[in-house]
Formats: structure tokens, sequence, C-alpha cells
């Protein structure tokens, strides 16, 4: 055999350059006569030159199978002359840490006579090409899991069509695979207001190749709306192709709609709790109840009835007069629904006509049945749970209230009684003068308050005017009101001076056994003016500064100063002058007035009243103190805790 030449330079500068192993390997031991092995972590070339094919396979390879493989293929190879071609074979060189794929090719390389006389390797790699693949199928799968899993919804779509579409998107936009073949516009499906969101995502993709979830809105045939969360990513520029995830949001939405109403209705049964807490009269807690469920469930009709011998109405909204009338005149009339209340909603055409209706039983703390709630609805109503609980919880709250008013009812009854006698049976008439009060008392919740008033003839052709408030509440309150009322009208029959009188009254309190026997008084005397209207003349001890509402509807405060009574022996009484004429009006009031307070602890307060008093000019008295009691009931959320009184006297002439 000839001598074959070393390969020179030029050549193993080329083979050098490769971007592949070459091996060539003569003889029956296949000794390595070139190779250009420059990956890294292999060794040089030249260092495998020399060595028979299973000495550099061992320096190569870590996998003594792969060793023993290849070199019987190099074998095969020589011995048949056949070439032998792998893919992507996966291999572990001696200097990496791991495996590696590789595309082979062993060819015969021939010698002088018939035979082979070498073979040649040559070796590419392939791992990123592998990986790459890999991580296409991969990708592949995990889109077609998610595409085919219908857990979300996704789409291919271009600038305005959907190419493509699992049956989750077509589920939540209420369409069918028909009319998706038949060709569906995403953006004629996009609800009007959301165009501008799409225009911005369409941009974003343009620019990054990707747009951020965002919230939108698609029509459905029936003409209802689906909330989704959507997003996207670029597939391709030319043509234009994004893939889409959407998220349908009404569930979500649902819940939270849900979470809401309970929220709403856990608050309103708090605000119940409240109102019903401050009321200690039937009346109240009924009309209280029948407001919040007819307002909480939509009701066209409601009522609460009481049993006491008979069922009985305490309120009612919604009915029909004349059935109203029947039931209250023969109690016996009323529908079998209200009479054995089932808590379940059903048919109540002798409610309301076509109507439906709900009846549930109160009962108090003692578990004796109290009465009846009924809410009646106009047409067909399906009640969910969470508003038969509101009912039922309603139902209870109304029967403890009502089991309080019991317990009430008679000390409010003994209150009544005492604070009527407090107070004069009618205001004197004073020709040319309108005289009108509004009284709020707190006798309904069982308590005697301390406000008191009065209006009566002194000295021939004067009147004596009076609004005080005594400090506490109760028997003790009463007492000392009746002290001061009736002493206000010894002195006045005397004197002209509300000065003087208030003095008596600072003496009699001082005499008066009881600790804290206090109050504020504020005194008018008052007398016809020869030429019209009238002279009044005011003291106070200690009471809060009367106004004058004048004709031309200017109004103003009158500082008059004093000490209150019964604190000290020589209190400090003044006397302020002034005139009413024609269309004027003086405004007396107690600080239950101004004290009043909302729900939130703020007061009514002077500027509130200040308003309505201003807000009333040219009104009549009564129309001056009904302005005032008005702009009050509207501050204050519930029954007072304080009594108060207004008095307001007009020159007529």
């Amino acid at each position: 055999m000839l001598k074959r030449p070393a390969p020179t330079p030029r050549l193993r500068a080329v083979l050098d350059e490769l971007p592949a192993l070459v091996l060539v390997m003569r003889g029956p031991e296949l000794i390595v006569e070139l190779a250009n092995p420059r990956r890294p972590g292999l060794p040089q070339g030249t260092e495998v030159e020399g060595l028979t094919a299973e000495q550099m396979l061992r320096r190569t390879l870590k996998s003594a199978v792969d060793r023993e493989r290849y070199l019987d293929v190099m074998r095969h190879v020589l011995a048949t002359g056949d070439p032998v071609r792998e893919l992507e074979s996966r291999l572990r060189f001696a200097g990496d840490e791991d495996a590696s794929y590789w595309d082979l090719l062993v060819l015969a390389l021939p010698g002088d006579g018939d035979g082979a006389d070498g073979v040649v390797l040559f070796a590419t790699e392939v791992t990123r090409l592998v990986a790459a693949r890999e991580r296409a199928e991969q990708a592949e799968y995990r889109f077609t899991t998610l595409f085919e899993s219908n857990v979300i919804g996704v789409t291919i779509v271009d600038e305005s069509r959907i190419l493509e579409s699992n049956d989750a998107f077509l589920s939540m936009i209420g369409r069918s695979r028909l009319q998706l073949d038949a060709g569906l516009s995403w953006k004629d499906l996009t609800a009007p207001e959301y165009s501008g969101h799409d225009e911005r995502a369409e941009r974003a993709l343009h620019a990054d190749g990707a747009v951020a979830p965002f919230q939108k809105a698609y029509l459905r045939p029936d003409g209802t709306r689906v909330s989704v969360l959507i997003s996207g990513t670029l597939l391709s520029r030319e043509p234009f192709r994004v893939l889409t995830t959407s998220y349908d949001l009404s569930a979500r939405q649902a819940a939270e709609t849900q979470n809401a109403l309970l929220l709403a209705r856990t608050r309103r049964l708090q605000e119940i709790t409240a109102t019903l807490s401050a009321s200690n009269s039937a009346s109240a807690i009924a009309r209280a109840v029948v407001h919040h469920g007819l307002e909480e469930l939509s009701a066209s009709a409601g009522v609460l009835l009481r049993r006491e011998d008979e069922l009985t109405i305490e309120h009612a909204v919604g009915f029909d007069r004349d059935r109203l009338e029947e039931w209250r005149s023969f109690p016996a009339s009323l529908p079998g629904a209200l009479r054995a209340p089932s808590g379940v909603l059903e048919p109540a055409g002798d409610l309301l006509d076509g109507g439906t209706a709900i009846a549930v039983p109160m009962a108090g703390g003692d578990g004796v049945e109290l009465g009846t709630v009924a809410l009646a609805f106009r047409g067909h109503r399906i009640f969910t749970p969470p508003e038969t609980e509101f009912l039922l919880a309603l139902a209870r709250q109304a029967g403890l209230a009502l089991d309080r008013t019991r317990l009430y009812e008679d000390r409010a009854y003994v209150a009544r009684k005492l604070q009527e006698g407090l107070l004069p049976d009618r205001l004197a008439a004073v020709p040319g003068l309108e005289a009108a009060v509004v009284y709020e008392s707190i006798s309904g919740g069982g308590e005697v308050g301390g406000d008191f008033y009065d209006l009566f003839e002194g000295r021939p052709n004067r009147w004596l005017a009076c609004v005080g408030d005594v400090c506490g509440k109760g028997t003790e309150a009463a007492v000392i009101t009746g002290l001061a009322r009736h002493t206000v009208r010894a002195i006045g029959r005397t004197s002209d001076s509300p000065a003087e009188v208030l003095g008596f009254l600072n003496g009699a309190l001082r005499r008066h056994s009881a600790v804290g026997s206090f109050c504020t008084v504020g005194c008018a005397s008052i007398a016809v003016l020869e030429g019209g209207g009238f002279d009044v003349l005011l003291s106070s001890g200690g009471h809060p500064f009367p106004l004058v509402l004048r004709a031309d509807g200017t109004l103003e405060e009158v500082e008059v100063i004093g000490t209150m009574l019964g604190v000290t022996e020589e209190p400090e009484l003044i006397e302020i002058s002034l005139e009413l004429a024609p269309g004027d009006a003086l405004v007396l009031y107690t600080d239950g007035v101004t004290d009043a307070r909302h729900v939130g602890g703020e007061r009514f307060g002077d500027e509130r009243l200040l308003a309505a008093v201003r807000g009333a000019a040219g009104l009549d008295a009564d129309g001056i103190a009904d302005a005032v009691e008005s702009s009050v009931r509207t501050h204050l959320p519930g029954p007072s805790a304080d009594d108060r009184a207004v008095v307001v006297l007009r020159a007529t002439r």
C-alpha cells in the first residue's frame, strides 16, 4: 500500500473552518489520519491523529455503550462500503456536562483495490435546532391544550375578523361554529364604548408584539353583554395575525354584585336595628319595618299586622283603599296569607290583583307570636335565598322591637299624662297677635321632659310669654317644671317686668330642697302700641337668644344676656326693649332645637335654625313654627333624645 501524503496546511485550514467535525480513518485498525475537532471541549485534531478509532472514541465519548456502537458502525462501513446516516444522535462528550445532538454521516473511502481502505466521519451539531424544535413542540402542546380545554376563550384574529376560535370563546359571545365559519367580525361584536381600547391595543401589538390584559365587553345576540379580560400576542406582521386569550368576568362580577348586595343588606339591617332600637311606639316600628321591606325588596305593597285579640293593621302601604278599609273594619276578612303566614312566596290575587306575596310571622323574645309582616308584588316574582333571609331577619327585628314597646307603653302613658298636666291647655288670645307653638316631647319614650312654654294675660292690656328648659328629666324635672311655670304665672299677673318675674323664680328655685334645681327661661312682656304693633320687653335667665324675623325678611338675633336660674342668689338679669311692627315675628325656642343630633352626632346648630327661620319669611306664625320643626325633623333620623319647644308670636296689625 502506498503511503499517502500528509494534508497540506491549506487543506487543514479549510477543514478547520468547516462547521462540522471531520475524521478520516484508514486501515483495518481505523487509524485517524486527519481530524479537525475544533469544537470547544473536544481534543484538538492533532491530539487524536495517529490513534485508532477505538482509542479516539475512548478519549472523546463518556458512554461505553456509545463507544462500542459507533466503533461497530465504522467497522461495518469499512467492511461493506455502505454509508450510514444517523440524525439527531444524542452524545455525551468527555468535556461536556450536558449531552448534545449530532447529525452523523459515515462514508467508506475507496482503497487501491476493490474494497474500502478507510472511512470518513462527518458530524454536524444540531443541539440548538433540537432544542428549538422541542420548545416549539411544547409551545404547540400548551397552545393545543389551552385551546381544547375550553377553560378560557382563545382566538386567532386579523385586523377585523375572527379566524379561529375555541368553543369557550364562542360560548362567551353566544355564537356557533357555523356562524364563525360564515365570518365573524370581532369589531362588530365589541361594545361601542370599547373601540378606543381596541385601537390602543392594536398600536401596542404593532409596536411591542404584545398587549397587556385589559377589560372590554362583547355583545351577545340577545342584547346582553359579556365582560372579558383580554390579552394578545402578535403571531405575524404579514399577514397580520394575533393570538388572543379572553377570560370571562361574568362569574366574578356576579360574585362581586352578590357581595355588594349582601353588604348593603347588612348595612340596612344595622340601620334598621338602630332605628327600631330608638323607636318606642308600635306605629313607628311598623312604619320603619314596612318602609325598609318595600325599599330593599322592591315590593309594590307592604303591611305589618299586630296580633292582640285579633289581627289588626298597624301600618300598610300600596294596597287598595277599599280593601284596607274592609280589613280594618272586619279583621275576619283578612286574606289567608296574612292570617297564617307561610314564609313562602305564593299567588295572592286577594292582596294585589294578579300579584304574589310572602308573609312571615313576628315573635317576641319569649317566642309568642306578635303578628305578621307581609310584602306583595305585582306580577310574577322569584325570591332568592338571601332575600328570604333578609325578610326573616326583618321580621325578627320587628318582633323584638314590638316586644319592647309593651314595656314602654305603660310608662309612656303615665309620662304623657304627667307632661300634659305641666303645659297650658291653650295660649291666651292677644288681639292683633298670632301665636303658634310646636312642642315635641320625649314622654312617648316613658320619660318626662323639662321644656315648658306659656302665654297668658298679666296686668291689664299686657301679656307675658315664656319658654323654659329645666335641667334633667323624669319626676324631679316634672316637679321643677310645675314650680317654674306656676311661679311665672303667679308673679306675671302682678308685675310688668320680665326681669322681676325671673328674679322671683330664681328665689323659688333656690328655696327648693332638691339638688340641681336649675333652669333657663326666656321671658317677654308684651303690650299693644297705639299706632299699631307691639312693645316687647325681653329678659333671659341663661336661655338661648330669641330671634326677630322682620316683615321685609331681615332676621335679627337679640342678645339678651342673663344667668341660669337657681345657680346663684343674685343672678344677672337685664331687660331689652324692642318693637314688633305688623308682619314682624318673635321666635322663642329651647336648646332641644339646636342640640338635635343627626345619626353621625352632628348638631342641628344655630346656622340651620337661622336658615329655617329666614326661609319662612312672609309666612304666618304657624308656618314659621312648622318650618323650624320640619327642618329639625329632616336633620334628626329618629326620636329626639331631648324635648323641644318653639313659640312664634307674629304681629298682624
